[in-house]
């Protein structure tokens, strides 16, 4: 035993990306139109619909994006364990999520779209995560989006 603090040992990280899992915007304007992936916006539907845009740029979503709020799959804003599992599962069923497609999470800055991102992998879907979020594609004025309830 000892109160002194322990020495640390300098290590060292060499990060592995998962070029598998993250998805440019480059890679989801090629697929807009494509029923193999599934676009979820894991953001409050304000946001969603254009009518809050935090950090400013352009309001909006993603054209095609199903819009899942990752809140609402909690139990309450103060206890964050995920509600129950059919539940959950039916709410992605709902954005169209199945085995059978890419399930693409995105968000603002990507935190928010990092649960439901992990929610798809739990659930066995190929998913995928544009970490960039609407951060990227709201500024950037070559990409499209949609306004509204609208998918589309």
């Amino acid at each position: 035993m000892s109160s002194a603090p322990a020495a640390a040992e300098r290590g060292k990280l060499v990060p592995h990306v998962r070029s598998d899992m993250l998805v440019s915007a480059e890679w989801i304007a090629a697929r807009l139109n494509d029923p193999t992936v599934t676009l979820i916006d894991a953001r409050p539907a304000k946001e969603y619909r254009g009518e809050a845009s935090p950090g400013g740029g352009r309001g909006g979503h993603i054209p095609g994006a199903h819009n899942l709020y990752f809140q609402d799959l909690v139990v309450a804003r103060d206890n964050s364990r995920l509600k129950g599992l059919d539940y959950v599962k039916g709410r992605f069923d709902e954005a169209g999520a199945s085995k059978a497609v890419a399930v693409v999470s995105y968000c603002y800055i990507g935190m928010r779209a990092s649960y439901t991102y992990l929610i798809s992998r739990h659930l066995g879907y190929d998913a995928k995560f544009y970490d960039p979020s609407w951060a990227e594609w709201g500024r950037r004025s070559d990409l499209p989006l949609s306004r509204g309830e609208s998918r589309r």
